[in-house]
């Protein structure tokens, strides 16, 4: 099962075998890819990214009492502009494998 968002990290924090990460990336990077992905100039797609973030902090804090940038909240967390999403993708999949290696279960 894959969570994107939606306060999954907290949701899945009690899984034995589940993986809490977050992906970052620069402000500006941000913005260009809603620019490009959604067709926004760079004042709304910058506005959008603003609304979100408080969104997503919101949700946290206000269900989970946690902050949305603690790192510990995270197994790992990855900056996407300097890590491909293969490099992320396989580094998941190695720790699922290990962790299901040494889970009790399997």
């Amino acid at each position: 099962v894959i969570i994107i968002g939606r306060a999954g990290s907290q949701v899945t924090a009690t899984l034995p075998v589940g993986i809490r990460l977050r992906l970052v990336a620069p402000d500006d990077l941000r913005v260009r890819r809603i620019m490009e992905q959604q067709g926004y100039d760079e004042r709304h797609a910058r506005g959008e990214m603003k609304k979100l973030d408080a969104s997503r902090a919101r949700l946290l804090a206000n269900h989970f009492n946690t902050d949305i940038d603690d790192p510990l909240g995270y197994d790992v967390v990855w900056n996407s502009e300097s890590t491909s999403p293969i490099e992320v993708s396989e580094a998941v999949l190695a720790m699922i494998r290990r962790r299901l290696s040494e889970s009790p279960a399997s």
